[in-house]
């Protein structure tokens, strides 16, 4: 059960709104060391005790490309941060428990005076990012292996049934962080679709090409699914084997119920350069070109940082 693993204070009303947390997995937590009973005794010692030796860890362990990300002794990871990680641990569990799609197994929540840590399992593979030239050096047979595999995940995601048939909203139904929206605060929940569109970061400017703002107009009266979103699918956070195929999908910070386009424009935003990035992921999903070409003029103004 999801409430053995994770500490978390308001874990029965998580399992409430999500009862898949705790339930319906296709993959069970017994076959994990998660239901070991070493770390059963583990959790059972003080929140306090527990955060000072992933401190140490930490310490004497080493930094990751990302800085909140750092690498335990025996193939652990830490991330450390703010009440945000409690809600990123939460999603990436869910994903766990509910699809195929290989995410950290999430270990522990514990909180001290300085912060919230979560500790997670390693992850096969690297991160496309680490590949020198990435992905323009896979060969047309691995490309395609590539898109069949990011396809896959992405109809998993979109498959799980949001709290809400027409709210765009963080994991837990609140806020949430987006890169493409703005990289310093958290922003919605948002109670509809066309309450979201109407915002400043979704509205083409007047200057904007006028065949564009045309199809706007058209696009932004169809009514999408809500989904689970991954939200930052970028090279970083896309771990591949020696054959380019995806093994791994880590930092579920961005994780937020959203419209079913919305994995697909982010992944391309700012990598129009990266073709063979941008072509990947056209071909994941080409039900979406309109909104990726609104999306590519929005891009022309918008600035999240």
């Amino acid at each position: 059960m999801i409430s053995k693993v994770l500490r978390v204070p308001d874990i029965q009303q998580t399992r409430t709104t999500y009862p898949n947390l705790a339930g319906n997995s296709k993959r069970s937590l017994g076959a994990t060391t998660v239901s070991s009973f070493m770390w059963a005794l583990w959790l059972r010692m003080p929140q306090k005790f527990r955060m000072i030796i992933y401190r140490c860890g930490i310490c004497v362990g080493k930094a990751t490309t990302s800085y909140n990300v750092f690498r335990l002794p025996f193939g652990l990871y830490a991330k450390v941060g703010n009440e945000s990680n409690i809600t990123e641990a939460l999603a990436t569990q869910y994903v766990s428990l509910n699809t195929s799609i290989p995410v950290p197994t999430v270990l522990d929540i514990a909180k001290d005076h300085i912060g919230t840590l979560f500790l997670m399992t390693q992850v096969p593979g690297q991160p496309v990012s680490f590949i020198k030239g990435g992905l323009d050096m896979a060969s047309p047979d691995q490309l395609s292996i590539f898109a069949n595999t990011m396809r896959d995940w992405l109809t998993q995601l979109q498959s799980l049934p949001p709290p809400n048939n027409t709210s765009i909203c963080g994991f837990l139904g609140g806020d949430f962080l987006s890169y493409r929206i703005d990289s310093r605060v958290r922003v919605g929940p948002f109670e509809s679709q066309d309450i979201f569109h109407g915002k400043m970061f979704c509205t083409l400017r007047p200057s904007a090409d006028p065949a564009t703002v045309t199809l706007a107009e058209s696009v932004r009266q169809r009514r999408y699914r809500m989904c689970l979103t991954h939200g930052d699918l970028s090279p970083n956070n896309i771990l591949v084997d020696d054959q380019f195929r995806p093994v791994g999908l880590v930092d579920w910070q961005c994780a937020a119920w959203m419209p079913e386009y919305w994995d697909f424009t982010t992944s391309l935003w700012r990598r129009q350069r990266y073709l063979t990035w941008f072509n990947a992921f056209k071909s994941v999903f080409p039900q979406y070109e309109d909104e990726l070409a609104i999306e590519m003029e929005l891009w022309k103004t918008i600035c999240p940082y």
